[in-house]
């Protein structure tokens, strides 16, 4: 089935661009519907029960017909589109929490719909940075928050480089917080003191802190400052990567970024708890 955009007549647009009606029509000129599942990515022909993927059968000009135009604004209040709001609007100012979440949502969702994407060998790029950069500011955010809960001040060396953007440093000075952290959390019962998957019992906290060296040595060794995979071309007009650096098999750097990501985000969480619990206790609350 072929696909096409029609300007038609606002009483029967489907969806509207911009406040500009559009609709989607396959050959026999039957109308398509978006798909409840995916009003984004997926429609469906409601005679011929047809459902095509966006993506691969539109070209990208038609799935964006419209041009800028003098005027128009990029950034508009997100009280307009609650559902698209920004979380400041509803939480008060916006901080690190906000970021994580929005870098590990984007790249869990390249992840998952790897399959139905096109150029799957072009989104390694974004896969790997997102990812990446997700870590990055997971551990400066848990690098704070974890000096806090073990009353050790970060020392000036530490907030210096909580400026940087090397997630071995970050680490070295994240470890040794560790057992006091994972102590914190036993006591208040905020956690079980296996750390959270089916293995963890099995595995002590310095063979899981060495796999996540490990991962984390891996990463730097590829992409020390988060570079290589924003930009082909470093500052002296060099590769970033070389030819075998660009070629990584997708399936397996997703399934294994995500077992890193999944210790950091269930650390993450078991400190929210934490401090939950600390807030509940100050204030006298059961």
């Amino acid at each position: 089935m072929r696909i096409v955009v029609t300007p038609v007549d606002p009483s029967h647009a489907v969806i509207t661009r911009d406040r500009v009606p559009v609709a989607l029509w396959c050959d026999s000129k039957h109308r398509m519907f978006p798909c409840e599942a995916n009003s984004r990515a997926w429609w469906s022909c409601v005679d011929c029960e047809n459902v095509p993927k966006l993506g691969p059968n539109l070209p990208f000009e038609d799935q964006y017909p419209l041009l800028p135009a003098k005027g128009d604004r990029l950034f508009v209040s997100g009280l307009a589109t609650p559902h698209r709001a920004i979380d400041s609007i509803i939480w008060g100012d916006s901080d690190s929490f906000h970021y994580e979440d929005g870098y590990l949502a984007a790249t869990q969702h390249l992840i998952d719909n790897l399959d139905r994407l096109d150029s799957q060998d072009h989104l390694v790029y974004p896969i790997v940075f997102l990812s990446r950069h997700y870590l990055e500011l997971v551990l400066k955010s848990l690098l704070v928050r974890a000096a806090a809960m073990v009353e050790m001040p970060l020392s000036e060396r530490q907030l210096h480089d909580l400026n940087n953007h090397r997630l071995d440093t970050l680490w070295t000075h994240l470890e040794p917080m560790m057992p006091k952290v994972y102590e914190l959390l036993e006591r208040t019962e905020v956690v079980d003191p296996a750390i959270g998957n089916e293995q963890a019992e099995a595995i002590s906290p310095s063979e899981i802190h060495g796999a996540i060296g490990d991962y984390i040595r891996q990463l730097c060794d590829r992409d020390p400052l988060s570079m290589a995979y924003r930009y082909a071309r470093t500052k002296g007009w060099k590769p970033s990567l070389t030819p075998e650096e660009r070629c990584i098999d997708l399936d397996h750097f997703a399934e294994h970024i995500m077992r890193l990501i999944g210790y950091f985000h269930w650390l993450r969480r078991a400190i929210d708890d934490f401090e939950d619990l600390m807030s509940q206790s100050e204030i006298g609350m059961p």
